[in-house]
């Protein structure tokens, strides 16, 4: 699959040598070695040799952030496209540090989550129907004995499936809105995890970084803050954002510039900003803003794998003790009964 970054730092590097868009995405193609990245650069090739703007061509290949196309839409307007191309390349570095950062800590709660989920399907359609059906060859007693032993073993796996079902959700929730590229799945994983106890601080902490940062580095490549305003809101899929940029753009349209006093930014912050003047100044300040906001979060998202380290090392030990209560126990109480019976037998003469 394309890597974005390395994709726009080719671009850049490109551009910067004098190439034109369409010729930097041929020495792309020509380069790969990859099929299915020579199609992707083939169909965005195409596209701008049709006359499409790189954003749309962007847009219909569908591998790019929403936020990064808008980045690009927004660049287009800009009167130097490459230097706020070197911008898209700054913010997408840090941007991809994080997640970075993030991600090496996704594997061991992911295996765990794994393992206790094939324990939990193992033991409900194959392991506790075949103890089942062993019974059959039992007497009476023996299969009741069984049969209220299984019983309890099926109450204790539904409820590891649930818990399962829970915490799991939980986790791809989050890691889907802070890492996927559809607008949709966005727009849906976000505004459902800022309703989550814990999650919903790094969520908007994340967004916050992200909005800032594109913000910072749109102001930086001479871009109006107007213009760079409405890219943030047609940027982000979280509508307690969406409504803080849209108050701003009525209050600097009847020409107030308290634009900083809203939920987006803390106390001290709103005091930095007030002293602000020039774009790129402001520019320069967001950039700072967003990656104090980018350290929170990595702070916070930390402690929230730990939980989930936590949380799947719990779930996988209780799937193995509820497969030891299925397994051993079960023959274990069929010994027992078999014993119990023999014994009444010998009594009985």
């Amino acid at each position: 699959m394309v890597d974005v970054l390395t994709f726009f730092k080719t671009l850049l590097f490109s551009l910067q040598n004098g190439k034109s868009v369409s010729q930097a995405l041929e020495s792309l193609r020509l380069s790969s070695t990859s099929k299915k990245e020579k199609k992707v650069y083939l169909k965005i090739e195409s596209e701008i040799k049709d006359g499409k703007k790189l954003s749309d061509a962007l847009l219909h290949v569908k591998l790019f952030s929403y936020e990064t196309i808008e980045f690009v839409t927004l660049a287009e307007k800009s009167t130097v496209f490459h230097q706020a191309l070197a911008q898209i390349v700054d913010f997408l570095e840090v941007k991809e540090r994080f997640l970075k950062e993030s991600s090496d800590k996704i594997t061991l709660p992911f295996v765990y989550f794994s393992l206790a989920a094939i324990i939990v399907i193992s033991l409900q359609f194959f392991v506790i129907p075949f103890q089942i059906e062993q019974t059959t060859q039992y007497d009476d007693k023996i299969r009741a004995l069984i049969s209220e032993h299984l019983s309890t073993a099926v109450l204790l796996t539904n409820i590891l499936f649930v818990m399962l079902v829970l915490i799991g959700s939980y986790f791809f929730i989050f890691i889907s809105a802070i890492s996927t590229s559809s607008k949709m799945a966005q727009s849906i994983t976000k505004n459902i995890a800022v309703h989550l106890p814990f999650v919903s601080t790094i969520v908007m902490k994340f967004e916050k970084f992200v909005l800032l940062s594109m913000l910072g580095h749109l102001l930086q490549s001479g871009i109006s803050f107007k213009i760079s305003l409405e890219g943030a809101y047609y940027s982000t899929t979280i509508r307690v954002y969406k409504k803080i940029f849209i108050n701003i753009l009525k209050e600097l349209k009847v020409g107030k510039k308290s634009f900083y006093k809203n939920a987006l930014f803390n106390h001290l912050e709103q005091q930095i900003l007030s002293s602000v003047g020039a774009t790129k100044k402001l520019g320069s300040t967001f950039v700072d803003i967003s990656d104090n906001a980018r350290q929170d979060a990595l702070l916070l998202s930390g402690k929230f794998f730990r939980l989930m380290i936590v949380s799947a090392i719990f779930l996988m030990a209780f799937a193995v003790f509820i497969e030891f209560f299925t397994v051993v126990l079960t023959q274990i109480l069929i010994q027992k009964g078999m014993i119990n019976a023999v014994d009444a037998v010998r009594s009985g003469f």
